[in-house]
């Protein structure tokens, strides 16, 4: 019995005795595994996705909005497409004057006269009042007018909005048809009213947006005697300096006071 075990350990069928003596005395390659496992996807796939996504909802929202006015009998409706937002917490954004158009705020304005009148009644206020370097003996003060020459202001958002585009379709006649309609693009930055959620409170503040005002204003008694420079900023429509100096023009020299 022990002899015939042996045999049948040692027995070897004629095909794999054949393939042995063709291809020498290798092992025979091992058994193919099909792997079940799905591949992860690879980041250019999932960023496309996301993109493709993104597209195709904002394409049909915009679509069905565009479907809705056209059926309704509204004469002009805006459309909103937000891109990204942006909290404001750690990294503030700023505008400029000239891109505060694109703040889409319910009554808010900014009176670029009237918030001068407020700054140059201020600097005179402090320099009359400034107890360090006796002004009241440089110049006088009755007769003093102050006229701004160069003043930037940057607007700062102090609460999270929104960036993406506005859409504004108008009907320009009555019956008309979807292809007369007349879109315009403009791009909008909505802000996110936390107080609206948190207090009930539905309209902003002044504390969701501040301002920054760096610039100079000239100094004239008579004539041109000097400058003011100024570097502040508006915080609860409060102004607030962080460096005035006055300089004067005496003896063709130019005479620099530090105030703040």
């Amino acid at each position: 019995m022990f002899s015939r075990m042996n045999m049948f350990r040692t027995y070897r069928p004629r095909f794999l005795t054949r393939w042995l003596s063709s291809n020498g005395p290798h092992p025979l390659p091992p058994n193919p595994r099909i792997n079940l496992r799905p591949k992860p996807l690879q980041l250019p796939t999932i960023f496309g996705l996301i993109v493709f996504s993104s597209t195709f909802t904002m394409g049909y929202y915009s679509a069905y909005q565009l479907g809705d006015f056209f059926l309704s009998d509204e004469t002009s409706r805006s459309i909103f497409l937000p891109l990204w937002i942006n909290f404001n917490y750690f990294f503030k954004s700023s505008y400029s004057e000239s891109n505060l158009k694109y703040l889409d705020i319910e009554n808010f304005s900014f009176d670029t006269q009237s918030v001068n009148k407020r700054i140059k009644f201020k600097i005179l206020n402090l320099l009359v009042n400034n107890k360090t370097i006796a002004f009241r003996h440089l110049l006088h003060w009755a007769n003093v007018e102050l006229v701004n020459h160069n003043t930037s202001y940057r607007f700062q958002v102090n609460c999270p909005s929104i960036s993406g585009l506005k859409f504004v379709a108008t009907k320009p006649i009555d019956n008309c048809s979807i292809t007369e309609l007349e879109v315009t693009t403009n791009w909008a930055i909505k802000l996110i009213n936390l107080r609206f959620f948190l207090l009930n409170q539905p309209t902003l503040q002044f504390t969701d947006i501040s301002y920054s005002f760096v610039g100079e204003y000239d100094v004239f008694e008579d004539t041109h005697v000097g400058k003011v420079k100024v570097d502040g900023i508006v915080e609860n429509n409060d102004i607030k300096f962080r460096n005035v100096s006055l300089v004067l023009h005496k003896n063709n020299q130019e005479i620099e006071y530090k105030v703040i």
